[in-house]
Parts: C-alpha cells; structure tokens; sequence
C-alpha cells in the first residue's frame, strides 16, 4: 500500500496502516477505541506514543473512507474491518 503526501512530507507512517493491519488480523471481531491502540502498540512493539486522540481520529477516517465500520453498541463505538463480498452471489 503506498503511503499519501502528508506521511511522505513528515517522513513517517500515521497509525492509519498499523489501525487497518491490526483490524485485518481478526476479522470477525470488533475492538473499541481503546482495545484498537493498546492492540496497535503492542503489535508493532516499539517505544512510541499514540494517543487515544489520534487512534480516534484515524478512525473517523477510516469510517469516512469505508475501510472500516462502527456502531454503537453498549455505550460504546464498536470498530471492525469492512466485509468485503468476493466471489459469486448467492441465488445465482
């Protein structure tokens, strides 16, 4: 995947990557904001910092881009990787 302008220009990759690479692992699941950082961090196992924030708002983009979708349920914003249907419809 390439990586856009703004990461290019600052010389690193957002969280948006490590957000959909640690959502691709467990399709069938969905994490909250909170459960999707400490994921993100412990996945890539280095020493950084990511705010709640920024997980946050790389979320909203990823929902906004249809990468991935939320719901509240419970309370809380619920995040999981966007089904994709490959293959042939049923009924055919």
């Amino acid at each position: 995947m390439p990586i856009n302008r703004e990461e290019f220009e600052l010389g690193h990759i957002g969280p948006i990557r490590q957000i959909l690479a640690f959502l691709e692992k467990d399709k069938d699941s969905a994490f909250t904001a909170e459960e999707i950082r400490d994921g993100v961090l412990k996945m890539i196992q280095r020493n950084i910092s990511l705010s709640l924030e920024e997980v946050v708002r790389a979320l909203e983009i990823l929902v906004k881009e249809r990468d991935i979708e939320s719901k509240a349920i419970g309370g809380k914003v619920w995040y999981s990787i966007k089904q994709r249907n490959i293959g042939f419809s049923k009924g055919r």
